[in-house]
């Protein structure tokens, strides 16, 4: 290879990495525009009840799937710790991401005019993310995976409203 084609192979080479660290870092965390929201709503969520849509006689849905109960996050201070946790769950994930999908868990955000939606299956490590946000609002649909971590305050927080938790799988 001449001197001038290895120098185009390599300035192409380091073009790529440069967008690729870019959009990763971009990517990295899929909660960026909303770090203080205006509004959240944890949902728990019957991952054995699923149809397509937002509703159907009479059950509420959240992408298709059954809603159990939700609530309201008024206080700001733990509308933050939710979503910290659910973030630090992100960033401590090891990247691996069993197939079984089956989500107990939801949030909605809201901040100023854009929001996130996250249906999660913390048995499995996947989650799958809407936004309008205006880092990721091109894809209609993230697929992301977090560790199990953030679980216990989603769990704390659909409990001490009442709100009944869908047994997993493994537990029937």
């Amino acid at each position: 290879m001449n001197s001038k084609c290895f120098q185009i192979a390599v300035l192409s080479l380091c073009g790529v990495a440069v967008i690729c660290a870019v959009l990763l870092g971009r990517w990295s965390d899929p909660l960026v525009d909303f770090l203080a929201p205006d509004a959240l709503t944890v949902y728990s969520i019957d991952y054995r009840d699923a149809a397509p849509g937002d509703s159907d006689g009479g059950t509420e849905r959240f992408h298709g799937f059954a809603i159990l109960g939700k609530v309201e996050i008024l206080d700001v201070e733990r509308r933050n710790a939710i979503l910290s946790s659910l973030r630090n769950g992100i960033h401590n994930g090891d990247g691996r991401m069993k197939k079984c999908f089956f989500p107990r868990h939801a949030i909605r955000a809201i901040q100023d005019e854009n929001s996130v939606e996250c249906l999660v299956c913390f048995e499995c490590g996947q989650m799958k993310i809407w936004s309008t946000g205006p880092s990721i609002s091109t894809l209609p649909v993230i697929l992301e995976q977090t560790s199990s971590d953030p679980q216990k305050v989603f769990d704390e927080t659909l409990r001490s409203a009442g709100i009944p938790i869908a047994r997993y799988l493994a537990m029937e």
